[in-house]
């Protein structure tokens, strides 16, 4: 039986800021449909990977390979630059602090990607951003500005975006670290139901009860390395690793994330 090819292929991405090595050879490959959860305390370079995988930040070394589309960090920036394009075009962005226009309601933040980057007509930018909205449980929120919604409620306005461009790939940075915790279930929820319909996606949480249940496979890392890596309950019950054992007993011993305080 032919194994499927990666979704989305890292090969030893590094990246430096100054002189701090944030990311030191990142490597692994996401398939088709699975959910990979990166957990670690912070300052480990979960962020930063995300943000060069989608080329927010340009990694020093290594390449990209979404679908088809590989950036090598070694190419010329203008080698790389519409291949760059091409690349987003695979893959969308969750962000921590929900990234909304304020003057813009939530089917207009939906349908602004959709018409500048997508190319579609009002119309049909407006009948996609409307039903997923309604996807994500906001079909009742669809002209209200950001300043009228709850933190859960802008987040899930950005999951919605980031549906609409219809990506390969969804990566999720921290998407619940700014909600108060009363709506952070709400928000796992939707995450949820998306990881359910088989969307391949990379998400980085503190959450780590949720990472258990929606992860097919847990990234480990720290210092900018992957420590270690496999499905859920064996990394979380028996982790290989020492330094493994030693976050993951402060989420035992506290009872909340490993990566806080």
């Amino acid at each position: 039986m032919l194994k499927a090819q990666p979704m989305l292929s890292v090969s030893q991405v590094k990246k430096c800021f100054g002189k701090t090595e944030v990311l030191k050879g990142i490597s692994f490959n996401v398939c088709p449909g699975e959910v990979v959860v990166i957990i670690g305390p912070s300052g480990s370079g979960k962020s930063t990977l995300l943000r060069c995988i989608n080329y927010l930040e340009q990694p020093d070394q290594g390449r990209i390979c979404i679908d088809g589309i590989q950036l090598d960090a070694a190419e010329s920036r203008q080698a790389q630059h519409r291949k760059v394009q091409q690349l987003r075009q695979k893959v969308a962005m969750v962000f921590q602090h929900y990234n909304l226009f304020r003057n813009k309601t939530a089917l207009e933040n939906v349908m602004e990607g959709l018409i500048l980057v997508q190319g579609l007509s009002r119309r049909e930018a407006r009948a996609s951003a409307t039903a997923c909205l309604d996807r994500v449980g906001l079909a009742d929120r669809l002209d209200f500005y950001p300043a009228q919604l709850s933190g859960g409620q802008q987040q899930r306005v950005g999951i919605a975006r980031a549906l609409a461009l219809q990506p390969q790939v969804i990566l999720f940075d921290e998407p619940t670290s700014a909600l108060d915790p009363e709506l952070v279930g709400e928000v796992l929820a939707v995450i949820e139901t998306v990881a359910a319909q088989g969307m391949t996606m990379v998400l980085v949480t503190h959450e780590m009860s949720f990472a258990s249940q929606v992860a097919d496979r847990l990234i480990f890392m720290d210092q900018g390395v992957i420590i270690e890596q496999g499905r859920p309950q064996l990394l979380l019950n028996c982790p290989q690793e020492d330094r493994t054992r030693r976050f993951l007993a402060r989420f035992n011993q506290r009872g909340r994330d490993p990566a806080a305080g």
